[in-house]
């Protein structure tokens, strides 16, 4: 079960910064406007590693190990490697 913090529109203009951090944090905060529900900010779903972000952003997947069965594809668009692969080695660091 999650739990919300309920705040009003001038609570949240007034200490927006902090609001904005305690929904990154994991918090699902419901904002009204008198005593009407708005909005609600609420964490934004990101894949919990690496390679599942690679997988969903850039449809890349992993390999079975083997390489007894690999032939290239054409690719229809220029990738770039360089890039992606620093991106793996800043996030296993």
């Amino acid at each position: 079960m999650v739990v919300m913090k309920t705040i009003n529109v001038a609570e949240l203009k007034a200490h927006l910064s902090q609001y904005l951090r305690r929904a990154q944090n994991g918090e699902h905060i419901v904002v009204r406007d008198r005593e009407t529900p708005i909005a609600e900010l609420v964490p934004l779903r990101r894949p919990a590693n690496v390679w599942e972000r690679l997988r969903s952003e850039r449809g890349m997947r992993l390999g079975n190990g083997s390489t007894a069965d690999f032939k290239p594809s054409a690719t229809r668009r220029k990738v770039d490697w360089a890039r992606h692969l620093n991106e793996v080695q800043k996030d296993t660091l």
